[in-house]
C-alpha cells in the first residue's frame, strides 16, 4: 500500500461522519472531528485549544478555520523563524509568551489540546512523534510520512499515547478524486 492510499484511508476512516460530500479549504473539519473527541472525553469543554507548528503560508489557511470557529481558540505558534512566528501570533490574537522558535519548548506546555503540524513532509515523522509523547491530539499533512513503517510507527505512537492522529487530506471528498 503506498502512502497516498494509507493517507486516505485513514482520512476515510476518521471523516466517515461527514456525508456533505466536498469539503473545501475550510479547514475546521479537523477541529469539528477533534472538538467530539474532546467533547467525548471531558464531557464539557469550552474551547479546543490549537497550536502550529509551521507558520508558513499553508498556516494562514489552517488558521481562517479555525478564527471562525468560536469553539476553538489559537493558543501557540511555532516556527523555526521567530520573526514568522511573532507575525502570525499577532495577526492572530496569540500572546507574545505562547509563541515559539522550538517545538519541544512549544510541547511542554499547558493549555494545548490539538497540534497542527505544518512543516516539509520530511519533518512530520519526528514532529508527530513529539507531539503525541507530549500528550497531544495531532493533524498532520499528507503525505504523512516518507515511508509505511514510519506510518506504521506514528499511528502506533497515537494509539500507545491515547491521543487522536489525524492526517489532512484536503480533497478527499473532492468528486474527481471519489472517481
Amino acid at each position: 500500500m503506498n502512502l497516498r492510499r494509507l493517507s486516505c484511508k485513514l482520512e476515510v476512516a476518521c471523516d466517515k461522519h461527514h456525508d456533505n460530500g466536498l469539503i473545501l479549504n475550510k479547514i475546521a473539519f479537523c477541529g469539528y472531528h477533534f472538538f467530539s473527541v474532546f467533547k467525548r472525553e471531558r464531557m464539557i469543554m469550552d474551547k479546543l485549544r490549537v497550536a502550529f507548528i509551521g507558520t508558513g503560508r499553508i498556516s494562514d489557511l489552517h488558521a481562517l478555520a479555525y478564527l471562525d470557529d468560536e469553539r476553538t481558540d489559537i493558543a501557540a505558534v511555532c516556527d523555526r523563524s521567530i520573526e514568522l512566528a511573532e507575525a502570525r501570533g499577532r495577526r492572530w490574537d496569540v500572546p507574545e509568551d505562547r509563541i515559539f522558535s522550538d517545538y519541544h519548548e512549544m510541547l511542554a506546555r499547558p493549555g494545548i489540546d490539538l497540534v497542527e503540524i505544518l512543516l516539509p513532509h520530511h519533518l512530520h515523522y519526528q514532529a508527530t512523534l513529539d507531539a503525541v509523547a507530549a500528550g497531544k491530539h495531532v493533524s498532520v499533512q499528507k503525505p504523512m510520512a516518507l515511508t509505511i513503517p514510519q506510518a506504521d510507527e506514528m499511528v502506533a505512537a497515537a494509539k500507545a499515547a491515547g491521543v487522536t492522529l489525524k492526517v489532512y487530506e484536503n480533497f478527499i471528498f473532492y468528486p474527481p478524486v471519489q472517481r
